[in-house]
């Protein structure tokens, strides 16, 4: 299922192309290299298709362009599991005194476990 997601901001202009039935081709520019690796690496293990273009004010800190890009991939994500009914497997929450930790997994019909 081909998602396109696009977010601006006064800070940034976040573009999302995801195609879940993809083959693992990964094209993510996002100007901050932990980002570049983290998404790529999620969308070979996910066995998708992903092409994310981020720009962002990096005057202000890399952290607008992170966040808006989280929430646009998330939106693209939604609208596939919406679309695919994926389940939900299994969900976890923890919240000792001083942090918190929290797990989920979906099962994607046709994948290995993520």
């Amino acid at each position: 299922m081909l998602q396109l997601s696009r977010r601006e901001t006064k800070e940034t202009c976040i573009d999302v192309v995801l195609e879940t039935e993809g083959s693992g081709r990964i094209d993510v520019e996002t100007e901050i290299e932990l980002l570049d690796m983290i998404l790529t690496s999620l969308g070979k293990g996910a066995n998708f298709d992903l092409r994310i273009k981020a720009r962002g004010d990096s005057v202000t800190g890399d952290h607008h362009t992170i966040e808006d890009t989280g929430i646009t991939l998330g939106k693209a994500i939604a609208q596939a599991k919406k679309k695919r009914h994926w389940q939900l497997n299994c969900a976890f929450e923890h919240c000792p005194g001083s942090g918190r930790s929290s797990f989920r997994r979906d099962r994607i019909p046709g994948r290995v476990q993520l």
